[in-house]
């Protein structure tokens, strides 16, 4: 899998399953942002701070520059092409961070300050976890292909998606929804064990209530 040579540095446990968080979420920032980002913000938080960092930034570089690249990407050059982007990458600690022992939170700005901001944390040394999505929190293995759609809190999306779904033949693996206040928006990350046709996508975007949707693969 062309990992990085692990020296006595970066032997922490917390650091293979980071960089392959990183590499995750790297992943779905390239898939889901819509904007060439002008800013990218890693912020290590809890235990994080206090280790190595610089396999887990190149996990996020291979993540990002692979969803995003026509090149090969491997960590041998994702460092390198990542630069030729011309993107400002900033990092920081919080080390006195409290909902979790650890956590990863990675930031994309653009030109006009819109702000993505993606998290994630690590249980037990191995098992890697989305934790938010902007103001919306989750708890999803970030593994296979997803389909993420904001709607507004209104009755009938949950069930009108679902409908439609099933009339293509499109089976639910699991399903996780999280709303940022009651009557605001909400997010659904929808596991999906088969492709979703252009077509099928479409309808669904145009849904009623469904602001945006779009299929990823982690």
């Amino acid at each position: 899998v062309n990992l990085p040579y692990m020296n006595s540095k970066t032997q922490d446990p917390l650091i293979r399953p980071y960089m392959l968080l990183a590499e995750k979420i790297g992943s779905l920032i390239a898939q889901i942002y819509e904007n060439n980002p002008q800013q990218i913000e890693i912020n290590y938080r809890g235990d994080l701070a206090g280790i190595d960092k610089g396999l887990i930034r190149l996990g996020f570089m291979k993540g990002y520059l692979s969803s995003s690249s026509d090149h090969y990407i491997s960590y041998v050059n994702a460092e390198t092409f990542f630069h030729k982007l011309g993107i400002k990458l900033d990092e920081s600690e919080e080390p006195d961070f409290q909902s979790y022992r650890s956590s990863l939170k990675v930031s994309v700005i653009n030109q006009k300050g819109q702000r993505l901001t993606i998290a994630g944390l690590v249980f037990d040394h191995k098992y890697i976890r989305l934790s938010m999505v902007n103001q919306f929190h989750f708890e999803v293995e970030p593994t296979g292909r997803f389909l993420v759609v904001q709607n507004k809190d209104k009755p009938g999306v949950v069930g009108a998606l679902g409908k439609t779904l099933s009339e293509n033949n499109i089976n639910i693996d699991s399903f996780e929804l999280c709303r940022d206040k009651e009557g605001g928006e909400a997010m659904a990350l929808v596991k999906i064990d088969q492709e979703i046709p252009s077509d099928v996508l479409h309808r669904i975007a145009s849904l009623e209530n469904v602001l945006s949707a779009r299929v990823v693969c982690l």
